[in-house]
């Protein structure tokens, strides 16, 4: 359901388009992310201990679960309505070709766009597949991999949540800039930490380093939606989010031949640290931000 994530976000914050809350609002919809991590990775840790039961039956599970909350959500998008802003635009005619005009007028800001979120979706999957590769590598039990997980997603929503409640008091790009800097500084502990094999400091770096991560989470989705028009909000804000995945991908692919260099630690750690340097000077774009949504 990830390809349409962008059309809950959009559908909450045009309902609520008047209300100075809009980032805590649709931090709603994202907060699911971590929700999400949080019960797969209580559910692999609670199977870790009898691989025979997950590849018999606990797979099973997994998938009518997941399949059975999919056919939920599709019942209830089909209840909601088109919003307001929405309807009224429709009565005025809407765009026949919505990504063509966004990207003849707006490229550039979907670009920087695209480079602002890219830390996020980065080091997200780094610091939650990739890891657990890495930590495998030195020793880590898997049990203990996972239960890591399970304590960085309840930082995630808890830091997610504090992220949209401050990009509603200070702003979006605040928050957005924050949080990319202080991940960027804290790529080289978080890495050395996580090397040490000591169980308590995985615990404690994969917390602090997925709360700083997703503390910008928290204001992103707020931060793209707001800087286009309602006739191509959805398009453009949509075509920001996929076509910022590709990008993710890199790091992914680069991060296990990281791991047979001279210095894994160090090359890994410098990865992380660039990836959210860079996209902290696309979060000061002075492109067009509504105080209120048109």
């Amino acid at each position: 359901m990830g390809g349409n994530g962008e059309e809950h976000l959009i559908l909450l914050i045009e309902h609520f388009h008047e209300s100075s809350k809009r980032a805590s609002i649709s931090n709603l919809s994202s907060i699911g992310v971590p929700l999400s991590l949080l019960f797969s990775s209580l559910t692999f840790y609670l199977m870790s201990g009898s691989p025979s039961f997950f590849l018999s039956l606990g797979w099973r599970i997994i998938f009518i679960t997941s399949g059975t909350l999919t056919l939920l959500l599709s019942f209830l998008l089909s209840r909601i309505l088109d919003s307001p802003l929405f309807e009224e635009i429709r009565g005025k005619g809407i765009s026949r070709s919505p990504l063509k005009e966004a990207l003849k007028g707006e490229w550039k800001k979907i670009l920087a766009l695209m480079l602002a979120r890219n830390y996020i979706t980065s080091l997200y999957y780094i610091s939650t597949t990739f890891i657990i590769t890495f930590l495998y590598s030195i020793g880590v039990p898997l049990s203990v991999s996972f239960s890591s997980l399970v304590f960085s997603s309840i930082a995630m929503i808890l830091s997610q949540l504090v992220g949209s409640y401050l990009a509603d008091i200070v702003g979006r790009k605040k928050v957005i800039l924050f949080s990319s800097l202080s991940t960027s500084i804290m790529s080289i502990p978080y890495i050395f930490l996580i090397s040490s094999g000591n169980h308590l400091l995985i615990y404690l770096s994969q917390s602090f380093f997925c709360s700083s991560l997703m503390f910008g989470y928290g204001a992103i989705s707020a931060y793209i939606a707001e800087n286009f028009p309602t006739k191509y909000r959805l398009t453009a804000s949509n075509f920001t989010y996929q076509f910022s995945t590709p990008l993710s991908a890199i790091p992914q692919i680069i991060a296990p031949y990281l791991l047979y260099s001279r210095s894994p630690e160090i090359s890994i750690a410098l990865m992380l640290s660039a990836i959210s340097l860079t996209s902290s000077f696309p979060a000061l774009h002075r492109g067009h931000l509504w105080k209120g949504i048109k």
